[in-house]
Parts: structure tokens; sequence; C-alpha cells
């Protein structure tokens, strides 16, 4: 297995790349401080993995969409950003990202990622179902009261569902069944009488 880590801080590259050594034993790592002068087309398609680190937000995105066409299909994207935000996050799920965590996260957290992402799974840190919860909360103090009559997974899938994640995407995040998700939905409109995502929206 081939990986490509990427961040223009050396310490940082130098962490990310023992910490994968430490998750897949018998990868082979390649470091690089940028993501343009990695090679020429043909050699992305070496890579089973890229790891690339967020910092400068306007320059690394712009770079990685110049990129990202020629990946292999299958390549596993995993992102670590300075700046995480959901925002940001679903973007890059569009952009068929498969992990998005803060750089910030602890050691356990970027091992997990790395094994879920690994996996075929999608990863996405658990910090932003808290921070879309105060942005939410701030802006309607109203739907406190609202979100007090669900469970905690609930409130997770509700998060979820506001920033425009699917049903399957929403499954391979929390690492649980389409059909649960679809049920803890529906749970979730019929606790807070809503009649879609439009009204869940609304609501918080």
């Amino acid at each position: 297995m081939k990986l490509l880590v990427i961040s223009h801080i050396e310490i940082f590259l130098l962490g990310l790349r023992r910490i994968v050594e430490l998750v897949i034993t018998d990868a082979e790592v390649i470091i690089n401080p940028s993501i343009n002068p990695v090679g020429a087309e043909n050699e992305w398609n070496q890579y089973d993995m890229l790891i690339l680190h967020i910092s400068d937000h306007s320059d690394n995105v712009s770079d990685f969409l110049k990129v990202r066409k020629h990946f292999r299909k299958d390549i596993k994207v995993l992102i670590l950003s300075d700046e995480a935000g959901l925002i940001e996050a679903k973007f890059l799920f569009s952009l068929g990202v498969k992990g998005y965590t803060d750089s910030r996260s602890s050691l356990k957290s970027i091992e997990e990622a790395i094994r879920i992402v690994l996996s075929g799974k999608l990863y996405a840190d658990s910090s932003l179902i808290i921070e879309s919860f105060d942005s939410h909360l701030k802006k309607n103090e109203s739907a406190v009261a609202s979100l007090f009559k669900l469970s905690v997974k609930e409130l997770e899938i509700a998060t979820y569902l506001i920033q425009g994640f699917g049903t399957n995407q929403i499954s391979q995040l929390t690492n649980r069944k389409p059909t649960t998700i679809s049920t803890q939905k529906t749970n979730i409109f019929n606790k807070l009488k809503v009649r879609n995502v439009v009204e869940l929206m609304k609501l918080m």
C-alpha cells in the first residue's frame, strides 16, 4: 500500500508519517510539502491514499481542485484541516473526499480516521457536530426546547440532515445501517412535528 502525505509544516508532516506507519505497518509513505510538485499526472495513479493537511484554505483547496482530476477513482482522500467546519466538510465530501477531521485532533482520533477511510467508509470529526449545534442554537434559542425531545443519536442524525447529508452518507459517517438512519429520521420528524428536512432546518 502506498500513501502520500502532504503538509507544508515539516514537524506535522513527520508526525503524520509516523502515525500512518503505526496504523499500517507495511505502508510505503511518501511525504511532500506541497500538492503541486508531487509529479506528473500519471504518477497520481500509484497512490492508494492521500492525506492532505489544509492550513492556508484558499491556496490548499484550490491546489487540491486542480489535481483531483488526475486521481484514481478509488483513491481514498483524508483531509486534516486547521479550521475544520461543516461547510468545508460538505464541499470536500461532494468532491469525493472520504474523510475530514480537525488537524488538532488527538492521535487516537487521527488513527481512527485513517483506519475508517482505508476501510472504504466515510469519516467526519465528531467535533463538527458540536460546532453545528452551537451555531444553530445561538441563532434560534427557541430550538433548545424542541431538541430536548430527541435522543443523543437522533440529535447527531438531525445535525447531519440539516447540513445536507443524505441517508447513505449519514449511514457511513455514523457506522449504522441505512434502514436505522431512515427509522431515526422518521422518529426525529415525528417528535419535532416536521414533515421534511426543510422544515427541520427552519426549526433548528
